[in-house]
């Protein structure tokens, strides 16, 4: 049995980039660049209109009301041809160029117009450059707008988009298979047979890898027997990374690592000192990583949190690293040493702090609907006995609330 320490800096050793791809921008979404981005052009590429309204020069309305000549209108995606003379004025809207000799926009709202004579009346006066959007004014031409390792979300995607690129080149993400084990398991939707048990491992692992923007390969059920087990074993390592639920610990049926062996997995660890997630396994064949999660959905949910997210990061090419806040215990807390320990938690920021409340009636890493009541883990060191009121604990939060 290994330190927490030392399983995860070995998951990390082992989790390495897989090579970059170019994708479609709008399939791009939750990963990470693998290529600088430049502009070609200024962005804006030319002034424009920040308001529907009227362009004029600042200059003839310095002292409001005042009555310009409209002498034209520029809709979204024309251009006026010409240039504008002092007493004059353009009808604008939002995102139309600017017309030359024109450096200001009145908001519609502060005009009124007389139709038949074309005289607009100017009721506010408007700065030189207001409600118009210079060219350049975001972004300069040549600029690198967004750098090598930068992880893609809707801000980021647009800013690509309006560079005129519709492909990027980014890290690839693993493919990952999902394997459930155990005669007592059914899917959800089966009918259900006494002394069974509904399959949540499976779907609860499909919705994590969905949630950070994988496309998970499910392999459903294998039974506890040697065959099995083999043939679902290797068809989930032809994936970059295996994850399997079920059958690590010590029992007549935990025959995953043993098969695992035959399928040609190395083993780096079998068994780490955490509490929940003991029976955990991790191992490889070549650049396949491969995971022995304890069945308990907690241990599941947790090993997710702390061993396979922080390794799909580094082969994403991402920053990796455990998310570790700092809070106060708001009541005394026991606890068996012997294995660091992560309890289910609500932590709530007050005066910039955390308050950190175990969850009460947790009934261990077979009880998921604890989880429903935390936000957190609470990480409690593994000599500890107990925790009195107001200690400083550490947090791992999954969750804000």
């Amino acid at each position: 049995m290994i330190d927490f320490e030392e399983a995860f800096d070995i998951v990390l050793s082992r989790a390495e980039i897989l090579g970059v791809k170019r994708v479609p921008l709008t399939e791009s979404i939750g990963c990470v660049l693998a290529e600088d981005i430049k502009s070609g052009f200024d962005i804006p590429q030319f002034y424009k209109s920040a308001m529907d309204g009227y362009a004029v020069i600042s200059e003839d309305i310095v002292q409001a009301p005042v009555n310009l000549k409209c002498v034209g209108e520029i809709s979204a995606g024309k251009i006026y041809n010409g240039r504008l003379n002092n007493g004059e004025c353009v009808k604008i809207m939002t995102g139309s160029p600017v017309p030359e000799g024109a450096d200001a926009v009145v908001m519609i709202e502060n005009t009124s117009i007389n139709f038949e004579t074309k005289m607009v009346e100017v009721k506010k006066p408007v700065c030189k450059w207001e409600n118009v959007c210079l060219k350049g004014e975001s972004v300069k031409a040549g600029d690198v707008v967004l750098k090598k390792g930068t992880i893609l979300m809707a801000p980021e995607v647009a800013l690509i988009a309006s560079t005129g690129k519709k492909e990027v080149m980014v890290y690839k993400k693993p493919e990952i298979a999902i394997l459930s084990t155990g005669n007592e398991l059914i899917e959800p939707g089966a009918r259900y047979e006494y002394g069974k048990i509904y399959n949540s491992n499976g779907s609860m692992i499909c919705a994590l890898l969905l949630s950070v923007g994988m496309s998970p390969v499910y392999l459903g059920i294998a039974t506890d027997d040697e065959k099995s087990l083999f043939d679902k074993i290797n068809a989930g390592l032809q994936s970059d990374m295996l994850i399997i639920s079920g059958g690590v610990s010590m029992g007549d049926y935990d025959l995953v690592p043993v098969m695992l062996k035959k399928c040609g997995v190395e083993k780096d660890f079998h068994k780490v000192a955490i509490k929940p997630g003991k029976p955990t396994f991790f191992g490889h064949l070549g650049r396949t990583l491969v995971f022995g999660l304890p069945g308990n959905p907690v241990s599941v949910f947790l090993n997710y949190s702390i061993f396979v997210k922080p390794a799909i990061d580094r082969i994403m090419g991402k920053r990796t690293s455990l998310k570790i806040d700092e809070g106060i215990l708001i009541s005394d807390f026991e606890n068996k040493p012997g294995r660091k320990n992560f309890i289910p938690c609500f932590a709530k920021k007050v005066n910039n702090i955390y308050e950190v409340s175990p969850v009460r009636n947790y009934h261990g890493s077979g009880d998921i609907a604890g989880l429903l009541y935390a936000n957190g883990f609470m990480i409690v060191e593994r000599d500890i006995t107990r925790l009195n009121k107001d200690t400083k604990v550490e947090v791992m939060l999954w969750r804000d609330r």
